[in-house]
């Protein structure tokens, strides 16, 4: 168990650092009026906006992967309806999570 936590945390960690360096813009454009002004974001803040978002992401994915040990279950066909259902709710939470991320960072 321990173990896919700590895979699961560190590639997870990697993997959407990765992604928010590809998301994240690295320019700042401010609408006043007719007037538009582009900034650059200082490389120090960039980074700790990336870093955030990572951590956030493998923090979880490390949720997700716990609720899916703590619902496995075998025998009983009412607890696998059970896990099944609580599976589905909590890759759909995900995702929608997924989606509201990265709308507000492209809005």
């Amino acid at each position: 168990m321990e173990k896919k936590l700590v895979k699961g945390a560190v590639y997870s960690f990697v993997l959407s650092f990765l992604l928010g360096l590809l998301v994240f813009p690295d320019t700042d454009t401010v609408h006043t009026g007719s007037v538009v002004e582009t900034r650059i974001i200082l490389m120090r803040e960039y980074l700790f906006e990336v870093i955030r978002f990572s951590i956030k992401m493998m923090f979880g994915t490390i949720v997700v992967i716990w609720l899916f040990h703590m619902f496995k279950f075998e025998k009983s066909e009412a607890l696998q309806f059970i896990s099944g259902f609580v599976k589905s709710f909590v890759i759909v939470f995900a995702l929608i999570i997924l989606v509201v991320v990265l709308f507000s960072i492209w809005w």
